[in-house]
């Protein structure tokens, strides 16, 4: 039942995230998760009592916010974070996401920055690093592979639950 819940709820929300995108500004697309893992991150979700909103990812085409909104929707379940549509006013915190991309030598580099937003737009935190791929080209977006767009996403997500542990413990 819980995933039907999620499965549905990702449906929604991809179609209403998706329905205001173009290349440079994207929004996470919902996917499935696996259910333990699913099952004791709710736990720590619901304490929290945190859901989340995305805005649109700005700075990078669509081939590479593609896995990395599916990774961010796929993160959200497993970890029991429920996801609100970017036009809904809902959600506990919104993630604002923005992406780089360029060559460093004989590699491309990634810089993201994700500031988590307070409902009405006050920044209270900032997460921020930076992928590195090989490979250089003249588009550095071209070299950079699901993987890595995977990996921010997972880092992303692990960033934002341990400052909302912090928080917690104050």
């Amino acid at each position: 039942m819980r995933n039907r819940f999620w499965s549905t709820t990702a449906f929604v929300g991809l179609s209403l995230l998706l329905a205001g995108c173009n290349q440079t500004e994207q929004a996470i697309t919902p996917l499935a998760a696996d259910v333990e893992d699913a099952q004791v991150a709710a736990g720590a979700a619901q304490l929290s009592g945190a859901s989340l909103r995305f805005t649109p990812i700005v700075g990078a085409p669509i081939e590479a916010i593609t896995p990395l909104s599916r990774q961010l929707a796929a993160e959200a379940q497993k970890r029991g974070f429920t996801i609100h549509a970017s036009t809904e006013k809902a959600g506990t915190h919104v993630l604002k996401g923005y992406l780089s991309a360029f060559n460093d030598g004989s590699q491309s580099t990634v810089v993201y920055v994700w500031d988590v937003l307070d409902p009405v737009g006050a920044r209270l935190h900032r997460i921020q690093g930076k992928e590195m791929v090989p490979g250089a080209a003249s588009n550095a977006w071209s070299i950079v592979t699901p993987a890595a767009m995977e990996n921010i996403a997972t880092r992303v997500f692990d960033e934002y639950q341990a400052w909302l542990a912090q928080i917690q413990t104050q």
